[in-house]
């Protein structure tokens, strides 16, 4: 009897046939059928495994979850008649809890949820991918021939792959992380815990102060339990939240101490799940905190940027969390008697405390001796790592125990005879300590942190994804156009790297790599940053960073090249007339600001946003923006990512990506805020700064429509109607 075929079977019988029926050479599609089918068809089959499992797991958990409190509540009146039952029944409890253990961990451990997402995800864009292609559409709209459109196929296909690859190698090293910081914590917590005397102190009678009155109390007579106990309960109010404790000056009630004792609101303030700044952060991301509140405190450290990380022995908010972030001028730490612990702040980070103003454009360059790593004698293609360590080592003067060797070889000698892996964030920092010299490592660095740091004389170390396996670079130092790097391995491209090599053994250093460029290869919601330094040192007039301060910028006039009237003629009578009046002034502001500044790039400018907008009527993409989501060239790397930047403007901005590149053109956070970008002026200046970033004014100057649409759109769309607009343009303008 055949074999059933399997839904797989069948995608892959249907889309080989597809294949076949292109006009490419046999080379081609069995590149096709290898690598991109082959891909879909795995993708595909590993989401839905994941999938099943995901579920699996999760209905055992909740179902369990939701029998387990009944058969623990059963209050069975079981007699000597039936004593059988009476002695298996208890371990039916118990083992449902273990399935319900077992399952949980497995998922947790296996995240099959995360997984089958992202399968999912990789299965998707392949087929979208391929489909534009078979109908040579979208992308390849401009292309004539499936032959001519290969090569772009191609590398699209491989960038999809090799995204999925990086976000894979990505989460493994977050979670590593994540899980190093966790243990680090609980061994923190077991010391403290270890010292803590009053858990063996004399056992003392519990009793509410003199005149309270228990408000729930449980009235039933107390029996002896099994182990021979008598004991009553007060139980809280059913789905009482818990809550802090008013604690005034003279006020003598207090909560009960944590491990590190209690801490007390100075002011009214936020408890946040980050350092970042509170109006930053979504609601479900912080909760307000009165002056006064006091909780127990488990456990506090540093959590960088003037904040303390705490763990409290409650939990707030809806999910219940007792583990926040809590700026430190707002709040106090008492210990277990109640005496403040001075200073109440956060203990000094290697951030800077002191601020210094950075000047938009101006520069900053540290003498940092420059390394390569392709000339160690000790992985010269893996000691990215310890090579950028031991550039800043070299500039704080530190000395090397053994100078006939490379200080990087001598590095890794250091962290391998300690059984310390270079890979190890925390394993770096062990270094620099060792070597006299102090390294906060955090992984929510800023920008602004890092050229505050590099502005006071002290160098970073950054890991990033530079390669596919990720890559770690020495910061030196900051321009208007981005970080000055000392790359170990050589001169980053898009392409790939330009290797040192012996004809030109320092082709990474002091390389400006572009802000842009650092967002989309090192900041993923996370900054991972080594900010090291050294105690006592003083860098001299030679050694100090040359601060270059920014020109004083003039406000330029706002020229009106175009008035509401003329822009009405130039759109029709179809066209919003109210709205283009609101309009005008943000279209003289961007005509000024980018140079369209002749009635010829001013009618090739106006006909390509007509066209863009629907004739004025479209401030924003008329569809939702969840095609979007996942999009990773978009920089759509959040979850919402698709709706929150669909495209938006006179020529529509569009990603994640995008947005934050028209944030730092405009000095305004649109991330925070997308809707602006509808709106005016923005909503002009998106498509000016579109516009100038892509340099079309030399091409309107040629009045060629065929190049600047091109430049617009990729393709020709809709070229009728944008010359439709230009013949009106040029009429109104009379050029």
């Amino acid at each position: 009897m055949a074999k059933k075929k399997t839904y797989y079977d069948y995608l892959r019988q249907e889309l080989g046939e597809l294949v076949e029926q292109l006009q490419l050479p046999d080379l081609y599609k069995q590149s096709l059928k290898r690598r991109w089918l082959d891909q879909v068809v795995w993708a595909d089959k590993k989401a839905a495994e994941c999938r099943r499992w995901h579920y699996r797991l999760r209905l055992t958990t909740i179902i369990g979850g939701v029998i387990l409190p009944a058969l623990v509540g059963i209050n069975f009146e079981v007699g000597n008649d039936n004593p059988a039952f009476r002695k298996w029944f208890p371990y039916l409890p118990f083992a449902l809890s273990q399935v319900i253990a077992v399952s949980a961990a497995v998922e947790e451990f296996c995240r099959f949820g995360d997984r089958w997402r992202d399968y999912r995800q990789t299965a998707e864009n392949l087929k979208a991918e391929g489909w534009q292609y078979l109908q040579l559409s979208s992308s390849y709209g401009s292309v004539t021939s499936h032959l001519e459109g290969y090569p772009l196929f191609a590398s699209r296909v491989e960038s999809i792959i090799k995204n999925d690859v990086q976000n894979y190698i990505s989460e493994l090293v977050k979670q590593q992380a994540k899980q190093e910081e966790e243990i680090e914590k609980y061994l923190v917590t077991a010391q403290e815990v270890s010292q803590d005397k009053t858990l063996f102190a004399p056992v003392q009678t519990a009793r509410l102060p003199e005149g309270a009155i228990a408000e729930y109390t449980f009235n039933g007579t107390a029996e002896p339990t099994n182990n021979g106990i008598v004991g009553t309960a007060t139980l809280l109010p059913p789905n009482a939240l818990a809550t802090g404790t008013s604690l005034s000056a003279d006020s003598t009630a207090v909560p009960k101490p944590g491990v590190a004792g209690i801490i007390r609101t100075r002011h009214n303030t936020v408890f946040k799940l980050s350092p970042q700044p509170s109006e930053a952060l979504p609601p479900t991301a912080k909760i307000e905190i009165e002056s006064g509140m006091a909780f127990g405190l488990q456990a506090y450290q540093d959590g960088g940027s003037n904040h303390l990380h705490i763990t409290l022995t409650q939990g707030l908010g809806a999910e219940n969390r007792n583990t926040w972030y809590a700026y430190a001028p707002h709040v106090e730490i008492l210990d277990r008697n109640g005496q403040a612990i001075a200073p109440a702040a956060a203990t000094p980070t290697a951030i800077a405390t002191t601020p210094t103003v950075i000047a938009q454009n101006g520069t900053v360059e540290l003498p940092v001796p420059y390394l390569s790593q392709v000339d160690n004698v000790k992985n010269p293609f893996g000691s990215c790592n310890v090579t950028s360590l031991a550039m800043c080592l070299k500039y704080f003067g530190v000395q090397q125990n053994n100078p006939s060797q490379q200080f990087e070889d001598e590095l890794q000698d250091w962290l391998e005879t300690r059984g310390l892996d270079r890979h190890e964030p925390h394993a770096l920092v062990q270094a620099a300590k060792a070597y006299g010299c102090q390294d906060r490592f955090t992984t929510t660095a800023t920008l602004e942190q890092v050229k505050q740091w590099l502005a006071q004389g002290n160098p970073c170390v950054v890991h990033g994804y530079f390669t596919s396996y990720g890559h770690i670079i020495a910061i030196v130092g900051y321009n208007s156009k981005g970080l000055i790097v000392h790359d170990p391995y050589g001169e980053w491209t898009p392409n790939g790297y330009d290797r040192n090599d012996d004809s030109r053994p320092e082709k990474g250093k002091a390389l400006t790599y572009s802000y842009e460029m650092i967002k989309r290869t090192c900041i993923d919601a996370e900054f991972w940053v080594h900010f090291i330094s050294k105690p006592g040192f003083q860098p001299t007039i030679t050694q100090a960073a040359t601060v270059t301060p920014a020109p004083q910028e003039t406000t330029q006039p706002c020229t009106n090249f175009i008035t509401a009237e003329q822009l009405i003629q130039i759109a029709g009578p179809d066209a919003p007339q109210q709205r283009l009046h609101e309009l005008t002034p943000g279209v003289n502001q961007t005509l000024t600001r980018y140079q369209i500044n002749t009635p010829l790039r001013i009618a090739h400018f106006i006909s390509q946003v007509a066209h863009e907008c629907d004739c004025f009527h479209a401030m924003e993409e008329y569809a939702s923006g969840e095609d979007y989501e996942g999009w990773t060239e978009l920089g759509n790397t959040q979850p919402g990512d698709g709706k929150r930047f669909k495209g938006r403007g006179l020529i529509q901005l569009t990603g994640r990506h995008n947005y934050e590149l028209f944030s730092q053109a405009m000095g305004i956070d649109f991330t925070a805020k997308p809707e602006l970008v509808a709106q005016a002026p923005y909503a002009v200046l998106a498509a000016g700064w579109y516009w100038d970033d892509r340099d079309i004014n030399q091409l309107a100057d040629l009045d060629d429509i065929r190049a600047v649409t091109k430049a617009i759109n990729g393709g020709y769309n809709g070229l009728d109607d944008r010359e439709k607009y230009l013949r009106a343009a040029k009429r109104v303008l009379g050029c």
